[in-house]
């Protein structure tokens, strides 16, 4: 480290433009956008599909060293995530032979592709998001083979790391116990977001947002529920479901989550499904919105919550997980009982009759998110872990 600054590595699966998901590859160029911003450089060491990778590049001022991935497709997924880390290891490997350094190399939500990442002078820093047995777990696999195989290379992985930093208290603890991590090599440090200047927009009680992907894990059936309760009591409402669709399992086979959501509700033309959207596009309809609802089955640590909070706008979340530790119930949103759609109507009934609430709420959690999940107040800490590995 020369002059206080930390050269800092990201391992993720894909990067912009040739990834437009949310969730981690969001957090990665967010995060690696506001270090390199501070001066501090960094590299991103991007997997991609082996078939059609592209040449190195470089995005918004960011060297992406490509990394072609092997898919797992009937390779063993511990065979496959092996062959992948190995890539990455030599990419690194290379990267410090032309002369780069390297400081701390950050590999969120490892999939095991820390396992052999093992490179001279670079300390290795796991980010927790989502283990991958708690997601068997929800999906009624958690015994599956498949699942247990990388889950014990994921274990392996984390016991490599000189560092290991979690989202949340909840996930922390979830992960000491699962993995039977040291306390001591661990640490919490949220996500976050840049709060902007708030849109002034006449907010009046008449629309419903969901901004996740749309399916069963998420909430949004339950959420389809609810609102043909609150659609009953306040027939100015409308909702406005923005995500990416998924299969949902039948016991005749599959369905599109959309189709099988609009066969819930019994006024469709009064919920628009817009399908994925930018995070540009995202930000705009939701400043529209008097309310945002994020009835998840779990949640590691959402960032439409802080979007939402940062704009004002008051939430409704299931108290699962992150949600838990980012909305203070009754103060800066409502917490409900996850696939539960009466009380997530009741929920969202309260806030849609009572404007000052609404207000009181919204107010609130923009405070939370300037002193707790801004960069501001998160960038700093993060450094000085870094620094002091």
């Amino acid at each position: 480290m020369n002059n206080g600054l930390v050269h800092i590595g990201f391992v993720v699966e894909g990067f912009p433009p040739y990834s437009k998901g949310g969730g981690i590859v969001s957090y990665v160029a967010e995060i690696a956008r506001t270090l390199h911003q501070e001066g501090h450089p960094v590299v991103i060491f991007s997997l991609l599909p082996e078939e059609n990778s592209p040449e190195n590049y470089c995005y918004e001022g960011l060297p992406v060293v490509v990394v072609p991935r092997v898919s797992a497709g009937g390779i063993f997924p511990c065979r496959a995530t092996t062959a992948n880390a190995q890539r990455v290891a030599k990419a690194i490997r290379h990267y410090q032979d032309q002369g780069n350094e390297l400081d701390v190399l950050e590999v969120p939500d490892i999939g095991a592709f820390g396992l052999f990442i093992d490179v001279s002078k670079v300390k290795l820093v796991a980010r927790l998001h989502t283990g991958i047995l708690e997601i068997g777990r929800l999906r009624g696999r958690g015994l599956d083979p498949r699942v247990l195989s990388v889950h014990r290379l994921e274990k392996l992985a984390l016991h490599r790391a000189h560092l290991v930093t979690a989202l949340t208290c909840y996930q922390r603890n979830f992960a000491k116990n699962l993995y039977g991590l040291n306390e001591s090599a661990m640490r919490v440090i949220p996500n976050f977001v840049k709060p902007q200047q708030v849109v002034k927009i006449d907010r009046i009680g008449q629309r419903i947002g969901f901004f996740a992907t749309v399916g069963r894990l998420k909430g949004t059936p339950v959420l389809c529920s609810a609102f043909n309760v609150v659609s009953s009591r306040h027939p100015e409402t409308s909702l406005i479901i923005a995500g990416r669709d998924t299969a949902i399992r039948l016991w005749f086979g599959k369905r599109s989550a959309i189709e099988f959501c609009k066969k819930i509700l019994r006024e469709p033309e009064r919920v628009h499904f817009t399908g994925l959207l930018t995070r540009e596009g995202t930000l705009r309809e939701m400043q529209q919105c008097d309310i945002v609802v994020l009835p998840s089955m779990y949640e590691a640590f959402p960032m439409v919550l802080l979007e939402a909070m940062a704009q004002s706008i008051p939430v409704v979340a299931s108290r699962v997980c992150g949600n838990s530790e980012i909305v203070m119930d009754g103060k800066s949103g409502l917490l409900v009982k996850p696939g539960d759609p009466e009380d997530l109507a009741t929920a969202i009934n309260t806030l849609l009759d009572n404007p000052e609430t609404r207000t009181a709420m919204g107010f609130e959690g923009r405070r939370v998110v300037e002193s707790k999940f801004s960069d501001v107040a998160v960038i700093p800490r993060l450094i000085d872990l870094y620094r002091g590995l």
